[in-house]
């Protein structure tokens, strides 16, 4: 996801899905209410196709072969490598990895996991009615839920994919913590994979779409157990001047993931400069309670969002 314009984004995941961090948890009683729970999707109701089953039911190379002339938009947007990349080769992969008895073994743990799909069916739901809500023209894309053997067999080894006209998710990455194969990321990222990481996920890059950009603004303002140390938080972000950083290395620094955010200390989380972006953005909203989400979102101007927020590190 592009970390520019950071603060709509964060707001936009958190309102819709609540992101079932502690973060959201805590700031619960400070997020607006919204009972979207009557919104109509329209006339093309949320459809998820399992495809992930397909995928494991196929039993030969000529199965494999089959099963991407059917799905060739999967096969283009998630699968394949790289446009053009070869067909036989990328069939290939995809029957070695069904094949496999460990892989097997493991997708019985996704299949747990997930089970028939209902759950992950409901939250997908509530999540694209809360954008309906604020977006009433909002089109609810059909979601396909595969498997890609931890990313071999997506593309630049991807764990979903989401366009206006589609959204793919690879349920293997999100098998949870406890599950014979995890992910390869560091150990402080694997929370990012978790059964109720899936859908923030997919609403996290769906949020851009909907992000005023200023193209000129290259600021971090652009970007961006903590709640005790919000003041320390804030006066290293004024001392060092880092709301008007405009060096990609070290804004970096405090938007990307890290295990700790070590220019601030062992004990302050990384990426502190997305968590300091959503309270600037909830002052905002309450010194301006007549904008609504559309409205900010719409804004590209992350200084006046910022002026007009009277953050002072509160």
């Amino acid at each position: 996801m592009n970390r520019k314009n950071w603060l709509p984004a964060v707001l936009l995941s958190l309102l819709a899905v609540g992101c079932g961090t502690e973060q959201a948890k805590e700031d619960k009683q400070e997020t607006p209410k919204i009972d979207a729970s009557n919104i109509s999707l329209g006339a093309s109701p949320l459809t998820i196709e399992r495809i992930d089953t397909a995928m494991m039911n196929i039993e030969s190379l000529a199965g494999a072969k089959a099963f991407l002339a059917k799905h060739a938009g999967l096969r283009s947007d998630f699968l394949q490598p790289q446009p053009g990349a070869i067909e036989a080769a990328t069939a290939e992969k995809i029957f070695q990895t069904v094949s496999n008895p460990a892989y097997r073994k493991f997708y019985g743990e996704v299949q747990k996991t997930f089970g028939n799909g209902d759950n992950l069916h409901a939250q997908f739901e509530d999540a694209f009615k809360h954008v309906k809500y604020f977006y009433p023209k909002f089109e609810v894309p059909p979601v396909q839920t595969v498997v890609s053997g931890l990313g071999f067999l997506s593309r630049d080894g991807a764990a979903l994919s989401v366009s206006d006209s589609l959204v793919v998710v690879s349920l293997d990455f999100y098998a949870g913590p406890k599950a014979s194969f995890v992910p390869n990321v560091p150990n402080f990222l694997l929370r990012k994979y978790t059964p109720e990481a899936l859908v923030p996920s997919v609403m996290g890059v769906m949020a851009e779409r909907f992000i005023a950009r200023d193209p000129q603004d290259k600021s971090l303002l652009e970007l961006t157990d903590t709640e005790t140390h919000k003041n320390v938080i804030w006066a290293h972000f004024v001392k060092e001047k880092l709301l008007f950083e405009t060096n990609h290395f070290k804004k970096v620094k405090y938007t990307g993931d890290r295990p700790y955010t070590a220019e601030i200390g062992r004990d302050c989380p990384g990426a502190i400069g997305r968590w300091l972006g959503w309270e600037i953005v909830r002052k905002y909203l309450r010194e301006n309670p007549n904008v609504t989400l559309p409205q900010l979102l719409a804004n590209p101007d992350a200084q006046d969002i910022f002026t007009k927020s009277k953050y002072k590190g509160e």
